[in-house]
């Protein structure tokens, strides 16, 4: 092991076992008793979720509150010796008060709330003290009872929430389940964008985040549950803080020897009763996209596939997005981002709404990466070593538009818009090496190429559902339609010499521009109706069709002496034809314990591709059956289980049936194949949920696995000289199974923690030289986090995540190898005075050598020095220092499809900058005439 790893390991170790020390000291110096009890209504029926406080009666602030369980027991902690006062509430029940002061554990026995006369009175008490409750399914939480800083955003608030997990792409988990959806008084912000909601709205003006299960629009859209359950969370703004504008503007300099950097940031929100408009932007040359790949999606309406199940109508590679390319995973390369939007809800009436979107994002990204790649022939080894430089812009113009309308209580129609505008330029320098067996030189290549693309698309559809006279029968139509079109022109130099006996033989020459137009049409509608059967049961048929046509026109012209000559070996027309029809019956059974759902039908797929350069038409037509069966069992409010099966068709792309010659890379030639035909999945979930509100404790598991039939995968042709060409194939059966867990909890209170980890097994298909292979793949993964709760002076969390890949191939040993990392974090804020912030971030990952042949240690350590000024805190000056140690790359490794890969990418190296942030709030208006404070 190198001093270098050494080194690193040992000064890991020494922080994390402070940050350890620090919690623990914070844990174990406070003594503290407890008092439990049970609570039941006249008719001695258990209280579930009712609200148990417990108040310091000298302030009257927050020290434990907690839910009752589904048998109405609650437990509470206290330091020893104090005054409190015990609160238990519970909607539509007179509350119940009682003075304590903990000198020992109390056990109150049995406590019976009694149906509230006064339920104004109730809720007042309500509003004042309770920090959570209960509310039907959804879940509230008071925000005066959390701790947030003068310039904390809403996420800052979220994390501290029992349950809630945020990670640093900004996904948001409560309970194990993801939130797809964040509103601002039951509104959509920023359409559903997570992050934007995260980072440009303050945490002291929510009053209240609720939490629930709400469809997303694609279920709304389909009538059918994700297999993943999802969350909703909606932030009720403070009655002050409802009329208005209030935002924040930030800016920064920095400066490392012989470099200069900057960021700046501005958010603004406006509000008032029938409008909401919000404005952000940003610009910076320090990686900070400032939205993750999610965001994106959701910023532009959603993903591109607008009937759901169905890839052969998705926009696909027509709908290219460079932007995406350039900002995911923005921590490597060195990147200059600048992004600006808007955004304006318009509350028309009380049954019309509608909402516009604009966003521009323009960026640059310079980027050095470093590949290792081991691979096999059935007769030999060989390695394929590579250095890219790659400089790449990138602009981005999106618009989207949501109007909503309920005619009357029975009927609604809804339409959506999206468009977007795509222009990038990409100039990458290549060269590549291949080793053979003994390390013999086999070939190399030089390459310069220049990739200019331009894309135009729009997707749009109307939903319209009438529910009829019966109760429970309702019918519902979706038309949809798509259009998209896309420019490509590829300019490329490359020169590949070929070896023998180390000895050039031979040297080809590729001097060539490529330009190809692709553009696409889809045509969608979709029907349902709904019979009630009985008041449980509803039975409903459904009927999907659809058409799509994409061509894509590619001329290719090889320079010889300054002049274009056309090469007809790589020109040519292609065109393809897809449609299908879909007839499901559906059966619901949803009770209060048990929900069923079952699903059958039949699809039929037609698939029409002509190319140019050949009179033969292919032409297939098939037919699958289309299945789904789902069981969910509801142990009580708080414990759930669900089994879903169904099975899925995914048609081949427009890329992977045209067989036209792509030579990008003279030695990575790829080919597509026109006689490919869908592969079909089978898919089995099984999920089981617990939340204890007795402890604010929650457990997750989900077991999974997939097989598909006529899984497709790249043949390989190796030649002698090393030459690989690529070819989709239809090849046997893919598998995948595993399982991932979650488990969140505290510790006397003071101290949160989770563990989370999965294990997979996944097989698939190899073929190499007409030779055909079996390679398993092993994922196991562990993540451990602990943290303060009470972050009013210091919040400290630590964490541990550890990451084994197993891989064993049926052809060659050689392709046996393990790959094992460990990250480690330790994130430390304390504030002095109320006034002063310090905080520090250490990430530490290690890179074991188990068949790779190098270790790596990787430490980016970053610290900053704030203090707030002005009424409010309104202004606030920051010093900070990125990348102290000046770490100059990350590696990131996998095994896949007979290859064993490692990627080297450089970093932004370090530098200091000083910000300025202040923070705009103009907000007034008056609590509404007879509105009720749910809080």
């Amino acid at each position: 092991m190198s001093y270098h790893l050494k080194k690193y390991k040992m000064l890991t170790r020494t922080t994390i076992l402070l940050a350890f020390l620090l919690c623990s000291h914070t844990l174990l110096s406070q003594k503290t008793q407890t008092i439990n009890g049970r609570l039941l209504d006249e008719d001695e029926n258990a209280l579930v979720a009712a609200t148990v406080v417990l108040l310091n009666r000298v302030d009257s602030s927050f020290t434990d509150y907690g839910l009752s369980t589904d048998n109405g027991k609650f437990k509470l902690t206290g330091l020893r010796d104090k005054n409190y006062q015990l609160q238990i509430s519970y909607v539509g029940y007179g509350a119940f008060i009682k003075d304590i002061t903990l000198d020992k554990d109390y056990d109150l026995g049995t406590i019976v709330l009694k149906e509230a006369s006064n339920m104004l009175a109730t809720a007042q008490i309500e509003a004042e003290h309770i920090p959570i409750r209960m509310n039907g399914d959804t879940l509230e939480f008071n925000s005066a009872a959390f701790n947030v800083q003068a310039h904390d955003d809403v996420e800052g608030l979220l994390e501290q929430m029992p349950g809630v997990e945020i990670d640093e792409d900004g996904m948001v988990k409560i309970n194990g389940k993801k939130v797809k959806k964040i509103l601002v008084d039951g509104k959509e912000f920023f359409g559903e964008d997570v992050k934007a909601a995260l980072k440009n709205l303050p945490a002291d003006a929510i009053k209240k985040v609720e939490v629930y299960d709400k469809k997303t629009d694609k279920e709304e859209l389909t009538g059918k549950e994700d297999e993943e359950e999802s969350k909703t969370i909606n932030l009720t703004l403070k009655e002050d803080k409802k009329v208005g504008y209030m935002g924040n503007i930030e800016g920064g300099y920095g400066y490392y020897p012989d470099k200069h950097y900057y960021k700046g940031k501005l958010g603004l929100n406006y509000f008032n009763p029938k409008m909401r408009i919000s404005i952000i932007g940003a610009s910076n040359n320090v990686n900070k996209a400032g939205f993750s790949y999610q965001d994106f999606q959701g910023m532009t309406g959603g993903y591109d596939n607008f009937m759901s199940g169905y890839s052969g109508m998705s926009i696909g590679n027509s709908w290219n997005d460079p932007i995406l390319n350039l900002l995911w995973g923005n921590a490597s390369g060195e990147t200059r981002a600048v992004t600006g939007g808007i955004n304006m809800n318009f509350f028309l009436s009380e049954k019309t709404e509608l909402s516009a979107h604009y966003m521009y994002t323009n960026a640059n990204k310079s980027v050095l990466n470093r590949t290792f790649r081991r691979s096999i022939t059935p007769e030999d080894f060989y390695t394929r070593n590579s250095n890219n430089t790659q400089m790449m812009l990138a602009q981005r113009h999106v618009f989207n538009t949501k109007f909503s309308h309920k005619f009357d209580s029975t009927q609604e129609i809804r339409f959506r818009l999206k468009m977007k505008y795509t222009d990038s330029d990409d100039d990458n320098g290549l060269f590549t090496e291949t080793l053979g067996n003994q390390d013999s030189l086999e070939n190399d290549i030089r390459q310069n190429s220049e990739t200019n693309e331009g894309g135009f698309g729009l997707i749009s559809n109307v939903h319209y559902q009438k529910k009829l006279a019966k109760k429970g029968r309702s019918l519902w139509a979706n038309v949809a339609f798509a259009f998209s079109d896309h420019d490509n022109v590829f300019e490329t130099f490359s020169q590949t010499n070929i070896y023998q006996n180390q000895q050039i033989n031979l040297t080809d020459t590729l001097d060539q521009n490529q330009a190809s137009v692709n553009d696409k049409q889809i045509y969608g509608a979709e029907f349902a109706y709904s019979e009630p059967l009985g008041e449980k049961n509803s039975l409903e048929l459904k009927l999907r069709a659809g058409f799509s046509k994409e061509n894509n026109d590619r001329k290719a012209f090889d320079i010889r002496e300054q002049v274009q000559v056309l090469n007809t070996a790589l020109t040519d027309f292609y065109q393809k034809e897809y449609n299908f029809q879909a007839f499901t019956t559906e059966f619901k059974h949803q009770g209060e314990t048990v929900s069923v759902d079952l699903s059958a039908g039949l699809q039929r797929s037609e698939l029409v591709g002509v190319l140019t350069s050949n009179a033969t038409t292919i032409h297939q037509t098939y037919y699958y059956p289309i299945v789904e069966a789902g069981f969910k069992y509801k142990f009580s409010e708080s414990k759930s289980f669900k089994i879903n099966y169904s099975t899925r068709i995914e048609e081949p792309s427009l890329n992977q049936l045209q067989p036209m010659l792509n030579n990008e890379n003279p030695l990575s030639i790829h080919l597509g194949n026109p006689n490919l035909i869908p592969v079909y999945e089978h898919n089995l979930w099984l999920n089981y949920n617990l939340w204890d509100q007795l402890n604010f404790t929650s457990f997750y598991m989900t077991i999974y696995s997939s097989l598909s039939q006529n899984s497709i995968v790249n043949k390989q042709t190796i030649g002698d000289d090393f030459r690989i060409i690529y070819q989709p194939v239809n090849l046997g059966i893919n598998s995948n199974v595993g399982l991932y867990f979650g488990y969140n909890g505290e510790i006397k209170k003071v101290v949160k923690y989770s563990i989370e980890g999965g294990a997979g097994l996944s097989q698939s298909q190899v073929l190499i030289n007409e030779n055909t292979s079996e390679q398993w793949n092993q994922n196991y993964d562990l993540n451990l986090s602990f943290g303060n709760k009470k972050k009013k002076v210091m919040d400290v969390s630590i964490s541990a995540q550890v990451t084994l890949r197993k891989s064993i191939s049926s052809q060659n040993s050689a392709l046996n190898v393990i790959a094992l990392s460990h990250t480690y974090r330790a994130k430390a804020r304390v504030t002095i005075a109320k006034k002063w912030n310090l905080k520090t971030d250490f990430n530490y990952s290690i890179f074991d050598d188990l068949g790779y042949g190098d270790n790596f240690a990787i430490p980016i350590w970053s610290a900053s020095v704030s203090r707030t000024f002005l009424k409010n805190d309104q202004l606030k000056i920051e010093l900070s220092a990125e990348n102290i140690l000046n770490e100059a790359f990350r590696v990131s490794r996998y095994n896949w499809g007979g290859n064993i890969t490692e990627v080297q990418t450089n970093l932004l190296g370090r530098y200091f900058m000083l910000s300025i942030a202040y923070k705009i709030n103009k907000m007034g208006g008056n609590k509404p005439e007879g509105g009720e404070d749910d809080f």
